[in-house]
């Protein structure tokens, strides 16, 4: 059996004071008797205190979670190192809380980091002068605050140190570039673990350099394992086959070895007490500074050998693993025929712009369309997983090249043409009540998609097998390729345990399941939580790809909004009630390149759920989809009354000297608030209705003006007048108007109406003939005089 070197670690029970006045600085999980683990507040208190009493000790902020929250790194080593000296060192990184809700590794890193601060024994010494101790307590700060496995995404940072789409895990990826560990300890638990104790795991992709993985199975096995049950520890491996993520190069346990470094995954049982569970982790991390200081030289020549020989397995195209554990080999996939490297399009290049700078990938521009990415250099371990076609979690199609010598005669792979900019909306008040909308498809399944009214709505429940999908897309939208926004409006009765399901990216047949792709969010009843989800349904295959809580208490039959974004590889969405404010931030964000193209439209799950659909808004090219307006379920206004009214009031050409004044403001008042309302597109029906009666109303109010009767004495007044104004061309057209008007003064004076009558007839005829020659004000004005005192004397 190995024999281990064994630290002297001063317990926190009992450590030495600094001196007399001072004691070792403490955390907030150990001064609550470990009751409660210690905030994000008290651990930078904590890394504060001990950086300021300890001259080993000095910390920096690396990173932001995706709400802003410090990711803090802290080092620990010889005095006078600097940072560049640190990089191009040796160096040991510590990762705790990967995931929010397994704290127990970042308190350990809290114990670790105090014991290497002030330790005076000379082996941990030793490893402080060699080398320097990384240790990078919290990664994901957001997750930890919430107590949630996953950040404010809702994404899985540990499934995501491949495509690195979270601030928290490119915060991790530069560590991993700048200081190329030798040993990465990245720490978890088993939240509903209970045995046995502490479980560790290796790398078990392929890929890996051989003598690292060598040196890792070794650590574990010979070091760790047997520590642990000296320590008092039941142990074990973790995972199973088939389970615990294998290969999978997008967690950490794997990406650490194919970066070329010894890479731990620590296990502790959730079940187990606080205290215990952190001593496990403690254990742990001892165990792996102990093989550290005994194997020193043989590690980093392993380390810094592994580069330079990956760069040669590529050279020499030796086989490329895309799947296969290391105790899984039935599982194996290798690439064949074996590849030199890759040609990209210099867009594709764009895409993964980020990954050449965060895995030091060695690139070559061979035309201003096309990018070279060999597989002879050191980082070859992770081309093939970003840009081979083959590969699960691929970034981009890059073309595999067998033959590398005559690059510039290759073409690249040609970009591929996204959706254009493009936006729709409907609230289905266009079909025909009581049959399917005509320009919308069933997809994988007929089934029975209704229009109906009150509130107008396209209704569904499904007939058929339970837990059959089925789906309605959208004709004029068509296949969407890239970038697209959905938003609905929507409500469930008889609800299930997935309440609804908005998809974009569906494709397949109604004969093959096999074939049947998409992306769709739902709101889901998991136990006593529910879920806002995105979900893939990948080759007839379902997988949830990221969940949240949801932040409100759904209820049947009331109505939501949902909005679903893709933006790239980022796939967003949230749910809120509607009549509510949007919420700015999205609920739940995942990452996957799955699907890039396909239908979008409406899709349902559960028989017997009946989902109705008020709105649907579609947004292509980077466009927002657009959301339903406020007064969706507002009877529709009516205004053809209140218009043909003013309309009609309008034609009647009143005069306002007929009127009293009251009268006619009023009826001024009325027609222009109607007006206003007719060109108010908010306008609801009852002010329209309101607006109506009250412009009735003043019609049938108007009164007429009490005048003086007319006499031709006023009459020639009034000629004069419009004289004086020069209404009139000459004098002789003022002196025949007048002629008519002084008779007609003498007839009235002696009671005789016919001649009255006769005279004032003859006026007219006169006024007309002249009506030309005189301003129309005048004309009017004594043409209506006449009239009046026409009916006076008849």
């Amino acid at each position: 059996m190995t024999i281990l070197l064994i630290f002297t670690i001063i317990p926190a029970s009992s450590f030495a004071a600094l001196n007399d006045e001072q004691d070792l600085p403490t955390t907030g999980f150990e001064d609550r008797n470990s009751g409660e683990w210690t905030t994000l507040e008290e651990e930078i208190d904590f890394i504060d205190e001990v950086a300021e009493l300890s001259d080993r000790v000095w910390y920096e902020e690396v990173g932001e979670s995706v709400d802003g929250k410090p990711i803090y790194m802290v080092y620990v080593g010889e005095t006078e190192r600097s940072k560049e000296e640190i990089q191009n060192g040796r160096t040991v990184f510590i990762m705790g809380t990967p995931h929010g809700n397994e704290p127990a590794g970042r308190e350990g890193a809290f114990k670790i980091l105090r014991d290497l601060a002030f330790t005076d024994d000379p082996a941990m010494l030793e490893v402080l002068e060699k080398s320097t101790v990384l240790i990078m307590p919290t990664p994901n700060p957001d997750g930890r605050e919430a107590n949630t496995r996953r950040n404010s995404w809702g994404i899985d940072n540990n499934r995501d140190n491949l495509n690195l789409a979270t601030p928290e895990n490119q915060t991790i990826a530069k560590v991993l570039r700048d200081f190329s560990p030798d040993i990465t300890i990245d720490a978890h638990e088993r939240p509903s673990g209970s045995n046995p104790d502490i479980e560790y795991l290796w790398p078990r992709n392929l890929n890996v350099d051989r003598e690292i993985y060598d040196l890792n199975v070794e650590l574990i096995q010979d070091y760790m394992m047997p520590e642990a049950i000296e320590d008092g520890w039941s142990t074990g491996l973790y995972g199973r086959p088939g389970g615990s993520g294998r290969e999978d190069e997008r967690i950490l346990r794997n990406m650490g070895g194919l970066r070329h470094g010894l890479t731990v995954l620590t296990e502790s049982a959730g079940r187990a007490t606080n205290e215990d569970r952190v001593s496990m982790q403690l254990s742990s991390y001892n165990s792996v500074l102990s093989f550290y200081q005994e194997r020193f030289d043989e590690i980093a020549t392993a380390v810094d050998g592994a580069p330079v020989r990956k760069q040669e397995d590529g050279e020499n195209k030796a086989d490329y693993y895309l799947a296969g554990a290391d105790d899984e080999p039935e599982k194996e996939e290798v690439i064949d025929p074996p590849v030199c490297g890759y040609l990209l399009h210099t867009t594709q290049a764009e895409v993964i712009e980020r990954h050449i700078d965060l895995f030091e990938l060695e690139t070559e521009q061979v035309s201003d369309d096309a990018v070279f990415l060999t597989m002879s250099q050191p980082m070859m371990t992770v081309v093939p997983l970003l840009v081979d076609d083959r590969a699960l979690y691929n970034e981009v199609k890059g073309l595999p090249l067998e033959d590398c010598t005559d690059l510039e005669s290759i073409d690249p792979p040609e970009p591929l043409e996204e959706t254009g900019p493009a936006q729709y909306e409907t609230d289905f008040k266009e079909y025909e009540i009581g049959t399917a909308p005509d320009d919308w498809s069933p997809l994988w399944r007929e089934s029975n998609w209704t229009v109906l009214d009150e509130p107008y709505r396209l209704e569904h429940q499904s007939i058929g097998d339970q837990l059959t999908r089925r789906a309605l897309t959208w004709d004029d939208v068509g296949e969407v390729r890239g970038d697209v926004e959905m938003a609905a409006v929507v409500r469930a009765r008889n609800t299930g345990l997935s309440k609804f399901q908005l998809g974009f990216h569906m494709s397949g047949t109604m004969d093959a399941t096999s074939s049947r792709n998409a992306y769709y969010i739902d709101i889901y009843e998991n136990g006593s939580r529910l879920e806002v989800r995105i979900n893939q349904f990948l080759g007839g295959s379902f997988s949830v790809i990221s969940r949240s809580d949801l932040p409100f208490t759904f209820t049947e039959d009331s109505w939501y909004q949902v909005a679903v974004q893709r933006e790239g590889n980022l796939i967003h969405a949230k749910v809120w009630p509607f009549g509510e404010e949007e919420p700015e931030e999205w609920q739940v964000t995942a990452y996957n390149g799955s699907l890039d193209e396909g239908k979008v439209g409406l899709m349902h799950l559960t028989d017997g759920v009946i989902n109705d659909w008020a709105y649907v808004g579609i947004g292509t090219g980077g466009e927002n989809a657009p959301r339903a307006p406020g007064d969706l379920f507002d009877p529709e206004v009516d205004k053809t009354a209140l218009q043909d009214r003013v309309d009609e009031i309008n034609a009647e050409n009143l005069n306002e000297a007929d009127y009293t004044e009251e009268s006619w403001q009023a009826l001024k008042d009325a027609l222009s608030a109607a007006e206003h309302v007719l060109s108010d597109s908010e306008a609801t029906q009852e002010e329209v209705d309101t607006a109506l009666t009250v412009l009735n109303d003043a019609r049938d109010g108007l009164e007429e003006a009490e005048t003086e009767p007319i006499s031709a004495a006023g009459m020639i007044t009034s000629i004069e007048q419009f004289d004086e104004e020069g209404a009139f061309e000459n004098d002789q057209v003022v002196r025949s108007l007048t002629l008519h008007l002084t008779a007609v003064d003498q007839y009235e004076s002696q009671g005789e109406a016919e001649k009255v009558v006769r005279h004032m007839e003859s006026f007219i005829l006169l006024l007309d003939h002249m009506d030309e020659q005189i301003f129309e004000e005048a004309y009017n004005s004594l043409r209506s005089d006449a009239g009046s005192l026409i009916d006076k004397w008849q």
